[in-house]
């Protein structure tokens, strides 16, 4: 079906629709032989092989055009991203027949990775590798990663930590919020997660979990209107992202 977009709707959306807000929930307790292997798992590299993995059908049946796009789409400035994005969009509501031949999901997928880009290039790459695994189907693990070093100098999980140690707990476990404040690109790829301790030694296993659920809310909107100018038209889009886990592990 033909995408059609006037300015007016693009500028309500605009100034009301927004980004993520992301839902936590609680996770199992975890054993050693699951912490450990959760050690091993590697980031995930945008290859046709790691593609195949995806639980997006489409994602796998196309994981050659995706696999080109993301390649592009790294060697981009904001400006040239914002106008691959742009570009999307004029097809659309101009009814190109090369967008109508193909996949339109397919399509906005690749507008998706290249505002993941954009987010990174402009000094998030939490919240890019947050939105890549969304538009990919892919569930993200980590193990002493990107997303851990920029957890550990939270002040909210810092006193979480100091108040589990000096209540003497072994295991403790409790919804936690990561604040704007304390580190704008967690608070825009997470924001609410399960934080798990449990004692091991004289440190602590830690196990930070996360759905992400991409729902519009407007509370959100800041990192993606300012380095992406598209935005308001991606809203319209965010369909084509997928819900996806989130789980960092690292010891404290």
């Amino acid at each position: 079906m033909k995408k059609s977009f006037s300015l007016a709707i693009a500028l309500v959306m605009f100034y009301l629709i927004s980004t993520p807000s992301f839902a936590a929930e609680i996770t199992p307790v975890v054993s050693d032989s699951q912490f450990s292997a959760w050690a091993n798992v590697p980031d995930l590299e945008v290859t046709e092989a790691t593609l195949s993995k995806s639980s997006d059908s489409l994602v796998r049946s196309n994981s050659d055009y995706l696999t080109t796009e993301y390649e592009k789409l790294q060697e981009m400035s904001v400006c040239e991203l914002n106008a691959y994005i742009d570009n999307i969009s004029a097809s659309f509501n101009a009814g190109d027949t090369r967008i109508v031949t193909q996949n339109p999901t397919l399509v906005l997928k690749a507008a998706w990775l290249a505002a993941a880009q954009a987010a990174r290039v402009a000094g998030y790459p939490c919240a890019a590798k947050a939105v890549e695994h969304s538009v990919l189907g892919i569930n993200y693990t980590e193990n002493n990663g990107a997303f851990a070093a920029k957890i550990k100098t939270t002040s909210t999980f810092k006193s979480f930590l100091s108040a589990t140690k000096s209540s003497g707990k072994t295991y403790n476990r409790a919804v936690r919020e990561f604040t704007k404040s304390d580190n704008a690109d967690l608070f825009y790829a997470l924001h609410n997660v399960t934080v798990t301790l449990n004692k091991s030694g004289s440190s602590y296993k830690v196990t930070v979990y996360d759905i992400f659920d991409f729902a519009l809310d407007n509370d959100y909107s800041s990192i993606f209107t300012t380095v992406v100018n598209n935005w308001a038209w991606l809203c319209q889009n965010a369909n084509v992202l997928n819900k996806v886990t989130i789980n960092i592990n690292f010891t404290a």
